[in-house]
């Protein structure tokens, strides 16, 4: 682990593998965010890594931008939780109640209609069996969206086009960073444990002993 969210950090981390016996060439994939930091980073310290955009990313950020069309477009300015929810939640994970609540605000309001759908397709295409079906997939879903798409959206269509090849990498493996989340939420349990820690290093140190799956 290294302090940090600038490049200097994946630099660190190139550094402390060099010193453990290991090489940051024998890196070929990097599965990240969209941050511009991070990017930089890999591309001059893990120079023969792939990267992969994190899906999980992207589907967050497809979210964030529909919570903006959904925002906007209530009427007199009230917020029904239970629609945000349901439309910022998985389509499998959805209840009747949920479907029957979409469906009727897809009738109701066109641009939170038409938004939900944009969000659900980009995400379709990890359906597809193979890399050259999705690149057609979201070559079409980039068309749509820059052509019919609320402001929020083209934002993100934006990004996706900014980042086409890299997004599409995933089907050179399937690499996610749901694993990390996952950790990553149990780190912050541990924060809070310890109400803190205002030193970086001692917080490390407690992320091993408690995650780190010593044998001590």
């Amino acid at each position: 682990m290294t302090e940090g969210r600038s490049s200097d950090a994946l630099k660190e981390f190139a550094e402390w593998l060099r010193k453990h016996n290991g090489d940051p060439k024998n890196i070929r994939t990097v599965c990240c965010d969209f941050s511009q930091p991070f990017l930089s980073g890999i591309r001059k310290h893990l120079r023969r890594a792939e990267i992969v955009y994190d899906r999980f990313h992207l589907a967050q950020m497809a979210n964030m931008a529909l919570d903006k069309v959904r925002s906007g477009n209530q009427e007199n300015g009230q917020r029904d939780k239970k629609l945000r929810f349901a439309l910022l939640r998985n389509s499998d994970n959805l209840s009747s109640a949920d479907k029957e609540r979409i469906f009727n605000v897809k009738n109701d309001n066109i641009e939170i209609g038409k938004a939900y759908e944009m969000k659900e397709s980009l995400m379709q295409l990890y359906d597809y069996p193979a890399m050259y079906p999705a690149k057609l997939h979201l070559g079409q879903w980039l068309k749509w969206v820059f052509k019919e798409g609320a402001k929020a959206m083209k934002t993100v269509a934006k990004t996706v086009a900014k980042h086409f090849r890299k997004i599409l990498n995933w089907y050179r493996g399937g690499m996610n960073n749901g694993y990390i989340e996952g950790l990553n939420g149990m780190i912050q349990t541990t924060k809070r444990i310890g109400r803190g820690y205002p030193n970086t290093r001692n917080f490390i140190t407690m992320i091993f002993f408690r995650h780190g799956r010593l044998g001590i």
